[in-house]
Parts: C-alpha cells; structure tokens; sequence
C-alpha cells in the first residue's frame, strides 16, 4: 500500500503505519512522494519511530519542505527529546539548500523543550559536527543555542560538564576569530 499509485492510499498506509510499527526503510522512500498530504502524513508518522534512519528521514522532509509551512511544522511536530539531536546531525550533514534555516530553527525547538539533557546532546552534537559546519555557522549554531537559552531563563550549569566544555572552547574560538578579524581590518 506504501507503493500504491493512488496517494490516498499511500496517505492512509502511512497513517496506519503511525500505530503499528513497521520497517522505517519501507517509509524513507515517500520523503520525496509527489503528493505533499502523503509527505504531510509522513512528517507527523516518523516521530513514532525511535531510529537514526527515522530521525534522517525527519530532518529531510524539514529541509524539503522550508519553503511549505504546513510541511516544516508536521516535521516539527515529530521532534520529541529521543530524536531532536539524532534530527539535527542529520540536517547538519545535509548539503541541501535550506538546511541552514533548519538547523537554526531544530535548535529552537530543543531549547524549547526545557529538557537539560537534550539541550546537553544537542549542544554536544553541534560541536561534533564542526567538520561539517562553517566555523561562522558553527557560532552562530551556538549563539542560537545560549540566545534560546537566556529567554527561557535556562542555565548553562546545569547542562553536562560535555556540554558546558564546548560552549567553553567554541566562546573562546569566537573571540579569537573575531580579535582576529579586527586585526585585519586595522589600517596598515
């Protein structure tokens, strides 16, 4: 039903799916389903599933779907504590346009939801990914980060010793990117 050439169907399969657990590599094939409900349905289906490759799925349809907000919030709506972090590598490791909104807006969304550990893995998983991430992306990544942090009133002590210890390096990288900067704007 997953293959079905009617959308309806395909619709309703993923919907079942919702409830009754099924192979998530049988769904990571509608990420890309011409019919946007059926990628609407799939979006609010894969935060049932706890696996990286549900996760993945997630944060491609976040990142195909920037420009449709119907589609970016069902994406959103799937993040939950187990898999906000797992949603972000995966975005941070996408080369796709748009994935730099998203990244910006999945940190949101894990600040939001308050939990200090998940807040910790993300903040953790930012500064794993710095292969990956533009030095300038990177620190903004972690300014969106303690920017979330400081309107929710959310301390930075009470996140793991981990966490703490890379927005420790990663402020103390900025500041020395910028004095750098400024040194070379310096007239000669």
């Amino acid at each position: 039903a997953l293959r079905d050439r009617h959308a309806g169907v395909r619709r309703n399969a993923v919907r079942i799916a919702a409830g009754t657990k099924i192979d998530v590599s049988c769904l990571e094939p509608l990420v890309n389903d011409p019919d946007s409900k059926v990628r609407l349905e799939l979006a609010t289906t894969l935060g049932q599933y706890d696996s990286p490759q549900a996760s993945a799925a997630i944060a491609r349809v976040a990142i195909g779907s920037s420009e449709d907000r119907y589609l970016l919030a069902a994406a959103m709506s799937s993040l939950n504590p187990r898999n906000v972090s797992d949603v972000l590598a995966a975005a941070i490791e996408s080369s796709e346009t748009g994935s730099t909104v998203i990244i910006s807006e999945l940190i949101g969304q894990a600040v939001a939801m308050g939990d200090n550990d998940t807040i910790s893995r993300v903040v953790e998983t930012v500064s794993r990914q710095q292969n990956e991430l533009e030095e300038e992306q990177r620190f903004e990544s972690f300014a969106r980060i303690l920017d979330a942090l400081s309107i929710r009133k959310l301390s930075v002590g009470k996140l793991s010793e981990s966490a703490r210890d890379s927005i420790s390096q990663t402020t103390q990288q900025a500041r020395t990117a910028a004095a750098s900067e400024k040194l070379t704007q310096l007239p000669q």
